[in-house]
């Protein structure tokens, strides 16, 4: 903070944030990103390139994804395409690094309104997201980011999830392709 700062609630996201996202890639690194950068959204677009993800997530974890994914690459525009494959690349990685999943569930599907519903469930071990944000420091900005991007889109986002049935995340983006 600058001198004679205390508090953070009039700071940019970004100088309260940083040092902690540096920190926790520092330390624990990016499962997937290295493996699976946007520039594949070019070459294959945002359906086969959420296969590709998934299919590397089932290679390196035991859990067993099922996948139902609507014609993403025909819903959103090239730069809303990226931030739709972070908000699923990071609910992936959160399954593998959390959960204790055995299953979990990977689908998009047009909503009323003109919306794309985005769902990842699991039947992991499920957390209380306040419990976690209070005992945890850090642990929640995986969520905060993936929250901060839905709205960023324009949608609406929840998280279900309490200690023992597992968690589902569903978000709803307004389908906005190239004219």
């Amino acid at each position: 903070l600058p001198a004679g700062r205390t508090d953070s609630a009039e700071l940019p996201v970004e100088l309260v944030f940083r040092p902690r996202l540096d920190r926790l890639h520092a330390e624990h690194g990016d499962l997937l990103g290295d493996h699976l950068r946007p520039v594949l959204l070019e070459k294959i677009g945002l359906t086969r390139s959420l296969e590709a993800l998934v299919r590397k997530a089932s290679e390196v974890s035991p859990v067993r994804f099922r996948v139902q994914l609507g014609p993403l690459d025909t819903w959103f525009s090239p730069a809303d395409a990226i931030h739709v494959f972070r908000l699923f690349q990071e609910g992936i990685q959160n399954i593998l690094k959390h959960s204790h999943a055995t299953e979990a569930d990977i689908t998009a599907q047009p909503d009323v309104g003109g919306r794309a519903c985005l769902i990842l469930s699991d039947n992991g071990r499920g957390f209380d997201p306040d419990a976690v944000a209070a005992t945890e420091p850090g642990s929640e900005l995986g969520l905060v980011g993936m929250a901060e991007r839905v709205h960023l889109l324009g949608g609406t986002w929840s998280c279900e999830s309490r200690p023992g049935p597992g968690t589902t995340l569903i978000m709803r983006l307004p389908i906005r392709p190239l004219p």
